[in-house]
């Protein structure tokens, strides 16, 4: 009877960590946003201005795209963007699940957004 009860407490205390990690992760950690194909001067200047610990801005190279889906919002420098059909294609399927927005587009297939116009 002993045992069961300790392992009862241990099952429910590994179940309240999992659920308060899950909890932490999902309305209170920091907020990544991923900048692809920006300039350097323009990500380092994102970097420092930002005076906010919940905001955390990361550069993403244009090779590691499938690495979108790992962050909240994803923001895409579309001026001069030399992405293949493969890579656009997992630009649009990540921007089913995360928040994305291209800006300065220069090529209409490029002009993706997840964002409502309104």
């Amino acid at each position: 009877m002993k045992n069961k009860k300790r392992i009862l407490s241990i099952i429910l205390g590994l179940l309240a960590v999992s659920l308060g990690y899950f909890a932490w992760s999902k309305w209170a950690s920091a907020t990544r946003i991923a900048l692809v194909n920006f300039p350097n001067y323009q990500v380092s200047n994102m970097a420092l201005s930002n005076e906010d610990s919940f905001i955390k801005f990361e550069e993403v190279p244009l090779d590691q795209l499938d690495k979108l889906k790992n962050y909240d919002f994803v923001l895409a420098w579309g001026m001069g963007i030399k992405i293949d059909e493969n890579q656009r294609n997992t630009i649009i399927k990540t921007a089913e699940k995360v928040p994305t927005h291209f800006v300065s587009v220069t090529s209409p297939e490029n002009d993706i957004s997840s964002l409502s116009e309104s």
